[in-house]
């Protein structure tokens, strides 16, 4: 939370420092994807989308895909035109589609 608060200050030097020293401390467990997707909108909100993407990645990949959320949070605004942000979502669209039908039934 330090991290996203001094990247909203603009501060993106010190977020990033955060960041990575608190990425190696991370226990996966049920609540990772909360904590690499806040990763995730602090490298954004400092206009750095490839590691915001891959970090978006991890996200996903440990079950947090909520793509109406990725597509709206205005805390990705400052990358949502980057080719990395727009290659991400044509990335997770089938997956959320298909996700969502096996749910419809």
């Amino acid at each position: 939370d330090l991290a996203f608060a001094r990247a909203m200050q603009g501060r993106c030097e010190e977020a990033d420092s955060l960041d990575r020293a608190y990425a190696d401390s991370l226990v996966h467990n049920r609540y990772y994807h909360h904590q690499t997707y806040t990763i995730a909108q602090t490298y954004a909100r400092c206009g750095n989308a490839r590691e915001a993407v891959r970090w978006l990645d991890v996200t996903v990949a440990w079950g947090n895909m909520p793509l109406p959320v990725f597509e709206r949070d205005p805390f990705l605004d400052p990358i949502r035109k980057s080719p990395e942000f727009t290659g991400f979502l044509a990335r997770v669209r089938p997956q959320w589609e298909e996700a969502r039908a096996l749910l419809a039934n």
